[in-house]
Formats: structure tokens, C-alpha cells, sequence
């Protein structure tokens, strides 16, 4: 039987020597001074060895303290160095995908209709189709229109009517007129010189002059058809059928008054003969 190792003494723990002859002062203890009381310091008995004494029996190796390591610091992050060229590149969380800018209008009509109307069925004010009520103010204004340029005609039918009897009973010999006016108001000037029992006729304008160049009035334009308006159709008959047919001093014929001048050989042979006689001319006073 091994005997019990013997009692480690006590050592303090600020100066690291052994707890004999330290003082106890208002309960702390003072540490001596070894360098005044170097006697004391001599005589205190030597601590025993702190290794245990050997035995038989194998013991485990005493354990190494493990060193306390410093503070932990904050691991350093490497700067991210991003690539001058290639198609690699860091993505942001940040990013938000713009939307689309929206579509601008397209100054084409669309074929799909888009006429808004609510739960009763009727349109929704707004749309760009017409109304009941529009479109009759519209019909009425046509008609408005309508009658004001019938009177119109009928004003002009009755002055040439009343200018036929007096021109007859100073000539003794039937007269026509001529008016320019429209196609589309050819059917109600028909209809007025009917009533008024007159007689007419209607021709296309004929063709400006080729040699002045120039384009029509706005006024010789709009009025691009004759009127041709007498008591007597054969008059009527006449008139337009000239027309028609092309006759010697109608307005607009187009006849040339001179023909066109052209450079002949005799020409050629006079111009270089003058041109020779005043080259020797001019080299004889050389």
C-alpha cells in the first residue's frame, strides 16, 4: 500500500511565495517585504518538491493549461475586385427592373370598337360616335342648307326668266345664258328651270389656254361646269352641242401663231463663212 502524498502548501497568489510569514491587517493580507527581512526569508522551510514521489501504478500525464487566447478580432473581408472586361460582373440586390415606357397612341384607328356603354345598354357620354339627337340636328342642318340653295337657284332661275322676255321683246330673237356652278348642284337647277318652263343644258368647263401656264382660279375650279339656260331648246341644243364638237372660235382653243424656228445647214454655212473673213481680217494687220 502506497502512503498518501503529503499536503501542498499554501502560496499566495500576488507575490507567489508561501503563505508563512504573511500578515493578516483589518482582514486582507500584507505581503512581506523579502528585501528588509531577508532572515525570515532564510529561515522558512524549504517547500517540498511538488512532484509526487513515483509509484507503481502508471498515472495519467498532468494536462498542459490551455493558453487563453487574445480577443477575438473581426475577420478582415478581401476587397472584391471586379473585372474590367468580360461578361462576368457582380449582381446588385438593389437593382429594380424598370418597367416599359408605355406604347405612345398610334395615329391609326383601331378596328376594334371601343364604344362604352353601362348596364342599361345606352353609350356612355364620350365616344366618338354621334348620338339620336346629333345625328338629327345634323339632318336637319342639311336640309337647312338645302332648301337655302334651292332658293338660291330658283332667285337666279326667275332672273333670267324675267331677262329672256325683255331681251325677246328687244330682239324679237330667243337668247341663252350661261352660269358656272357645280356638279353636285346640277339636279336642283333641273329641277328649277322646270318648274319655270326654261330649257337647260350642262357641258364641262372648257381647257385654259395651254400657252399661259398657269393653273385655274379657285372660283374657275369650283365651278367646273356651264349652265346653259334658254326658252328655246333648240338654242340649248346648239350651244351645247358646238361644244362637243369642237367648232372654229370656241374660248380656250389653243391655235399656234408661230411655227417653231430651227438652225439649217445654210445657216451653219454662212455663220462660218463671216467667221473666216473676220479671222483673215484681223491677222492681216499683224
Amino acid at each position: 500500500m502506497t502512503p498518501p502524498p503529503k499536503r501542498r502548501r499554501p502560496h499566495c497568489r500576488a507575490c507567489g511565495s508561501p503563505m508563512a510569514g504573511h500578515k493578516r491587517s483589518q482582514g486582507h493580507l500584507v505581503c512581506p517585504d523579502w528585501s528588509t527581512d531577508s532572515k525570515t526569508f532564510s529561515t522558512l522551510p524549504a517547500s517540498p518538491p511538488l512532484t509526487p514521489p513515483r509509484s507503481s501504478t502508471p498515472q495519467t500525464p498532468p494536462r498542459t493549461p490551455t493558453p487563453i487566447s487574445p480577443k477575438a478580432s473581426p475577420r478582415s473581408v478581401a476587397p472584391l475586385v471586379m473585372p474590367e472586361t468580360g461578361p462576368w460582373h457582380r449582381r446588385n440586390p438593389n437593382w429594380r427592373t424598370p418597367s416599359p415606357p408605355l406604347r405612345p397612341p398610334s395615329p391609326i384607328g383601331s378596328l376594334v370598337p371601343t364604344v362604352l356603354v353601362d348596364d342599361d345598354g345606352n353609350t356612355i357620354q364620350g365616344s366618338n360616335y354621334p348620338s339620336d339627337a346629333e345625328w338629327d340636328d345634323a339632318d336637319e342642318e342639311e336640309e337647312k342648307e338645302e332648301d337655302k340653295l334651292e332658293e338660291e337657284y330658283e332667285d337666279l332661275a326667275l332672273s333670267s326668266y324675267a331677262s329672256f322676255g325683255v331681251m325677246n321683246q328687244i330682239t324679237g330673237q330667243p337668247i341663252v345664258s350661261i352660269y358656272g356652278t357645280s356638279r353636285k348642284n346640277i339636279p336642283q337647277l333641273r329641277n328649277v328651270a322646270a318648274k319655270l318652263g326654261a330649257h337647260t343644258g350642262f357641258l364641262p368647263t372648257p381647257p385654259r389656254s395651254q400657252k399661259k401656264g398657269r393653273k385655274g382660279s379657285p372660283v374657275s375650279r369650283e365651278n367646273s361646269w356651264w349652265c346653259v339656260m334658254s326658252k328655246s331648246p333648240e338654242l340649248v341644243y346648239q350651244v351645247v352641242d358646238s361644244q362637243h364638237r369642237k367648232m372654229p372660235g370656241l374660248m380656250g382653243e389653243d391655235l399656234p401663231t408661230e411655227g417653231p424656228r430651227m438652225t439649217t445647214f445654210l445657216h451653219l454655212t454662212l455663220a462660218g463663212f463671216i467667221g473666216g473673213c473676220v479671222a483673215v481680217y484681223g491677222l492681216s494687220y499683224l
